[in-house]
């Protein structure tokens, strides 16, 4: 059971978790609520304040969050496909693991978020602050990062190349679909590139990026670029 309260923290009613799809939430505290796996598909919880809340595999998919108080929420494993978090404050918040496939996130703050194997396939991040995040292992192919603050504990660089899109994070390299480590792609991206039929030119394009990627990590870690 969960008890809805208002912001002065007057109880509102007493619900079953499980019957809040598509509920109208907007501004409710719920500050330190238990919503473990709770079935949240379309609710709107726009300026709701879900600080601290246990949110762990919780379905939000399509839900409105936008501009809600979820700091140091516990978000792991959730589903928030397509769900609206326009300007949501994230600071500190768990998303491990979560599936923030299509999200708007234009403005949010994910300063210090946990964002480790999320999956921010095709996510609109403009403007948003992730600085500190620990983006490794997330998936950022689609993903719409102008003008976010990329300044998150790995290095985080996204590359408009003329065939597919280069999406790096530290040695984590994605190119279009194909996904291996930095020092794989460097020792065959030649060979990838004649299986995918990418011609000479843009063999050299990719093989240049690369290397710029390389080079821009071993400036990081003080190395010297091979």
């Amino acid at each position: 059971m969960l008890q809805i309260k208002d912001m002065d923290g007057r109880v509102l009613r007493t619900v079953d978790a499980d019957t809040l799809r598509g509920a109208s939430l907007r501004g409710a505290d719920l500050s330190e609520a238990d919503l473990r796996g709770a079935d949240l598909r379309g609710a709107s919880l726009r300026g709701a304040d879900l600080s601290e809340a246990d949110l762990r595999g919780a379905d939000l998919r399509g839900a409105d969050l936008s501009g809600a108080n979820l700091r140091w929420a516990d978000l792991r494993g959730a589903n928030l496909s397509g769900a609206n978090l326009r300007w949501a404050d994230l600071l500190g918040a768990n998303l491990s693991g979560a599936s923030l496939r299509g999200a708007d996130l234009s403005g949010a703050d994910l300063f210090g978020a946990d964002l480790r194997g999320a999956d921010l396939f095709g996510a609109d991040l403009r403007g948003a602050n992730l600085r500190e995040a620990d983006l490794s292992g997330a998936d950022l192919r689609g993903a719409d990062l102008r003008g976010a603050d990329l300044r998150a504990r790995q290095y985080v660089c996204q590359i408009h190349a003329s065939r597919h899109a280069i999406v790096a994070i530290d040695d984590d390299v994605r190119i279009g679909c194909l996904h291996k480590p930095l020092a794989e792609w460097l020792d065959t991206f030649h060979a990838v590139g004649r299986e995918n039929k990418y011609t000479d030119a843009d063999i050299v394009e990719y093989g240049g990026w690369l290397r710029q990627i390389a080079a821009v990590l071993a400036a990081r870690r003080g190395e010297v670029a091979g």
